[in-house]
């Protein structure tokens, strides 16, 4: 089955969020991460997507795909994409990967809807071990009045609500982790569910060190009994995105 997520579309003008009040904790590390995301310079990284599925009524592991790579970059409010070497545009991500299940949105959109504006709402969700790291979990929702999640397949799209967990390094308040699954979706899409992991780690952009998705973990399990795509993307080569020009006053 193809099915394809087109993700977080986040609007242009951002509001710096308000957390709940009572939880400082909860503040700083909102805080933290929009400071984080408000300061990022347009940046590009390699994405490597390793996809694997299992058909419907196997109980065998997943079999790998195939494995896809293209050049991501973070540009203002939008995400361009391209097959390395070439020109990265502003495009569908179903028109450059138009088969199986792929999504946009990882890098930045998520973490801009968290943090960055008043539509989620959130509770503590407790203290959490991450890569062996102690860490603060917050549990956050998303409504469909105000969600841009976009779930499309086969020609069809419609606007899904969410919820998920970040968590944050207990010292530092530094993101680690962030989960996202997917709420309200039709049952003509025959996806009975979504969830989405993303780590972090921090990245040296132009000079400064920045907190950047490093590995992304999609699950999608069908209707159809035992039937689930997992796609598994990290993120390297990460760099400062920016144009160059020069003007030469050269003889002919």
């Amino acid at each position: 089955a193809t099915a394809v997520g087109s993700a977080i579309q986040a609007q242009s003008a951002f509001r710096f969020a308000q957390a709940p009040e009572g939880d400082r904790q909860l503040v700083r590390i909102r805080a933290r991460m929009a400071d984080n995301l408000r300061r990022l310079p347009n940046y590009t990284c390699l994405m490597t997507v390793e996809r694997s599925a299992r058909p419907a009524g196997r109980v065998r592991d997943l079999v790998h795909q195939d494995t896809i790579r293209l050049e991501v970059a973070e540009v203002g409010d939008k995400e361009l994409f391209g097959w390395p070497g070439t020109t990265l545009m502003d495009q569908r991500i179903e028109d450059i990967v138009p088969d199986g299940v792929f999504a946009n949105g990882d890098f930045a959109g998520l973490a801009n809807i968290v943090f960055r504006t008043h539509d989620a709402t959130f509770r503590p969700a407790g203290n959490k071990k991450i890569g062996g790291h102690e860490a603060l979990g917050f549990s956050y929702e998303v409504v469909r009045a105000v969600s841009h999640y976009m779930l499309g397949r086969d020609g069809q799209s419609v606007v899904v609500p969410y919820h998920g967990v970040f968590c944050a390094d207990a010292q530092s308040l530094d993101m680690l982790r962030m989960e996202l699954v997917l709420d309200g979706i039709p049952d003509s899409f025959a996806v009975r569910s979504s969830v989405t992991i993303i780590d972090y780690q921090k990245s040296h952009i132009g000079g400064f060190d920045f907190l950047l998705p490093s590995r992304v973990q999609r699950d999608v399990h069908y209707s159809a009994i035992g039937s689930m795509s997992e796609n598994v993307s990290t993120f390297t080569n990460c760099r400062q995105y920016e144009a160059q020009s020069a003007i030469r006053f050269d003889e002919p």
